[in-house]
């Protein structure tokens, strides 16, 4: 355990600030996270902490800035949960061995782990470390170590084209995929294939998608797979299944047999690219659409999950929405941006209640928010291409709620407490890139990015800051994630 010493500027803002506190190894005790008046100025502070996560933290520079807060408590110093140092603004980009772990050499788009295996799909042709790239090429998925970030040992997915969407089974026995691939392990599976997992090992199985007994396939690709112990959903840009039109962008199937639920037709008017199935309360599906069933209700809605009828409870948004995520009592919503009758709507996070399904909070960005995820701790990851948010849209006076100033510009990816969406500024990874942010999978211990930036790590305060690295497409926060 290391003594904390803190810059002078500090002390001279406000003497007792620096007593008593420690850092323990991989932990990061919040040094400020109240506003204060002092003088005529109404200020927050943040600090930066520029040591590594082992032996004693030093805080090298103390930043203060106008604050809009409404408190007036005196600044003082607050404990919150344990933070990984590794985790604040410090991605895995290499081993303990001093190698670069592992990137993709082009966007990757979709993420997820299963035990200590962390899956990667996308549209890149290979992995690589540093300079050197893996041979055999992992092409359009990849599996790695979640802990070390290495490729996992003879791995054998093999398919023909970009992986877009990766679901287990509820037992974690299964790993589905779909994209716009045609075959996979040389074996024809038209946007969609199933494999066995047993000791992280990945074999194709037989399981085929059926209607009579027939096998069928989407004729566009797909975006999302969800999966309970009976049904797998599936979704995306088709417009036909099987040649058949009245399963357009969504279509249900039995888990064990393969076969088409005929009843189940929510008949969105357009693409569907989020699912999250909540077991009898129903079929989330997020998209492009704007009716469900024939019924006006844009971006997001709650369907049955049998019959595909829309919910009476259903909400609706005004903008598309790219991605979902769900805890047992919220859902989370990624939204892109939406021009209509000379009003933008859009670029939004949000979370709604999923007893009453009624909006509990909603940011907007200043560009879209593309993946979502959350686990049991306190907050909520949102990424995209955004790098600040304000205050939605005041539906009394049609304007737009003021930009969020307090602390650093958040650039993409940022953490958000789950019951009132405020930002952690403590917490401010940079990420680049034109998309930038695809997809986030969180665990307790790690979190998972995928996208199509560049550079990850630093800060955008820090001019040149060293902690930016390149990293391709593919990053692993290690740490605490609550």
């Amino acid at each position: 355990m290391g003594q904390l010493e803190v810059a002078d500027i500090f002390r001279d803002f406000n003497p007792d600030f620096n007593k008593g506190h420690t850092i323990e190894s991989n932990q990061y005790v919040t040094l400020c996270s109240k506003q204060g008046e002092f003088g005529d100025v109404r200020r927050s502070a943040g600090v930066k902490v520029l040591s590594g996560s082992q032996g004693p933290v030093v805080v090298s520079d103390v930043i203060f800035r106008p604050d809009r807060a409404h408190t007036l408590d005196p600044l003082t110093t607050e404990t919150s949960s344990s933070w990984d140092l590794d985790l604040y603004r410090s991605p895995q980009t290499t081993r303990d061995d001093g190698r670069k772990t592992y990137e993709t050499n082009e966007q990757a788009r979709a993420v997820l782990t299963i035990g200590d295996v962390v899956y990667v799909g996308g549209d890149f042709k290979n992995i690589k470390s540093g300079e050197v790239f893996a041979n055999p090429a992992q092409s359009y998925i990849a599996a790695f170590n979640r802990i070390t970030g290495d490729p996992i040992p003879d791995f054998d997915i093999k398919v023909d084209g970009a992986v877009y969407t990766l679901a287990s089974s509820p037992n974690n026995d299964m790993l589905y995929i779909g994209g716009a691939f045609n075959e996979a392990n040389e074996q024809t599976r038209r946007k969609f294939a199933a494999y066995e997992i047993v000791d992280g090992k990945a074999t194709l199985t037989d399981f085929r998608l059926k209607r009579d007994g027939n096998n069928i396939n989407p004729n566009k690709s797909l975006r999302d797979i969800a999966v309970t112990n009976d049904i797998l959903y599936l979704a995306g840009l088709f417009t036909k299944f099987g040649g058949n039109d009245e399963y357009a962008y969504v279509a249900a199937f039995d888990r064990n047999s393969g076969e088409i639920v005929e009843n189940f037709k929510p008949n969105p008017d357009e693409a569907v690219k989020e699912l999250v199935a909540c077991g009898e309360e129903g079929l989330w599906i997020g998209g492009d659409f704007a009716k469900v069933n024939g019924i006006a209700n844009m971006g997001l809605a709650l369907v049955d999950p049998n019959t595909g009828e829309l919910k009476a409870t259903s909400p609706s948004v005004l903008y598309p929405v790219i991605d979902l995520a769900a805890t047992p009592t919220q859902l989370f919503v990624a939204g892109g941006g939406r021009n209509e009758e000379g009003r933008f709507n859009g670029n939004v996070a949000a979370a709604f209640n999923r007893v009453t399904q009624e909006k509990q909070w909603e940011l907007q960005g200043d560009g879209n928010v593309q993946g979502v995820d959350v686990d049991d701790g306190r907050y909520v990851y949102f990424g995209g291409h955004y790098e600040r948010f304000r205050y939605i849209r005041n539906s009394e006076t049609n304007q737009n709620g003021n930009w969020i100033r307090d602390g650093d510009n958040v650039d993409r990816l940022s953490r958000h407490d789950k019951a009132t969406g405020e930002i952690d500024f403590t917490w401010l990874p940079f990420v680049d890139g034109i998309r930038s942010v695809n997809g986030i999978d969180v665990t307790p211990d790690g979190l998972y990015v995928v996208g199509d930036f560049f550079k990850v790590g630093g800060d955008t305060t820090t001019p040149n800051d060293p902690r930016k690295k390149n990293h391709r497409g593919f990053v692993i926060f290690s740490g605490a994630t609550d």
